[in-house]
């Protein structure tokens, strides 16, 4: 499928900055994992139809913490 209005031209050296910023969010990210396509469709996802569901258990577990105290998970979506 080709795309008329679409035309991009990337120097030699602009390509050359983008794989070094590439290698640089690579280095300061390790914690990032290559995912086979099973791990990717057995992962729970969270859409726009559950985010609210999302909020309200995070914003339930702030609340609550001697309820929530038991589950560290709620800890990390904080952080995001």
């Amino acid at each position: 499928m080709s795309y008329q209005n679409i035309s991009a031209a990337v120097s030699a050296a602009d390509l050359q900055a983008i794989k070094e910023a590439i290698a640089v969010i690579q280095q300061k990210l390790p914690f990032l994992i290559n995912l086979s396509s099973d791990e990717r469709k057995g992962i729970y996802k969270a859409g726009p139809n559950s985010l609210s569901f999302v909020q309200n258990a995070l914003q339930a577990a702030q609340n609550n913490p001697n309820i929530s105290q038991k589950f560290s998970m709620w800890r990390s979506l904080v952080r995001m």
